[in-house]
């Protein structure tokens, strides 16, 4: 359920009932069998093209339900933020919404994975949840041409797993 809702909180639209919009077609059918496990309903998957990303994603009425009214979700990448029962959940929640964030929109580096999001409020949640898990980081702030302020948050000594998870999205993730 962590990983679903990271990823979702990086690549997704209840707006546009679509789950995760990314080029990965791996990162995709990880994202839908996530889905399919915690919702109990297989979304569809559109594979990317030359022209367009690929998308997971439900009806209309199922994301606006479940994924935004549901389990708090909802938002536009400006104003999404990590519902407070994520919070108080366990561990194991917790270090599959980065693992989830990381995968979706985060990469890594010889000294530090980094988080990005357009979302403060999103920021602020990753570092709460990160200062739960005893990590050390920091929040940069950035200027994109076309995007506005974009938050990286910088972990130098994560906990959890995301450190190892390369971009091949192997199934070893045991957040599914």
């Amino acid at each position: 359920a962590g990983l679903m809702a990271g990823l979702f909180l990086s690549e997704g639209s209840s707006h546009e009932a679509c789950l995760a919009c990314n080029g990965d077609m791996k990162l995709l059918e990880m994202c839908a069998e996530a889905a399919e496990k915690v919702l109990g309903s297989k979304p569809a998957i559109y594979a990317p093209t030359k022209k367009k990303v690929g998308v997971v994603s439900f009806n209309s009425g199922f994301a606006e339900k479940y994924l935004g009214l549901g389990l708090g979700l909802a938002g536009r990448s400006r104003t999404k933020g990590i519902p407070d029962y994520i919070f108080n959940s366990n561990q194991e929640m917790i270090m599959g919404l980065i693992d989830g964030h990381y995968l979706g929109d985060g990469h890594k580096t010889s000294e530090y994975i980094e988080l990005t999001t357009v979302s403060k409020r999103l920021a602020d949640g990753l570092m709460l949840s990160l200062k739960r898990s005893g990590s050390r980081f920091v929040l940069k702030e950035y200027n994109k041409k076309g995007s506005g302020v974009v938050y990286a948050v910088r972990i130098f000594d994560y906990k959890g797993r995301a450190v190892s998870i390369e971009r091949d999205y192997g199934k070893d993730i045991r957040h599914l």
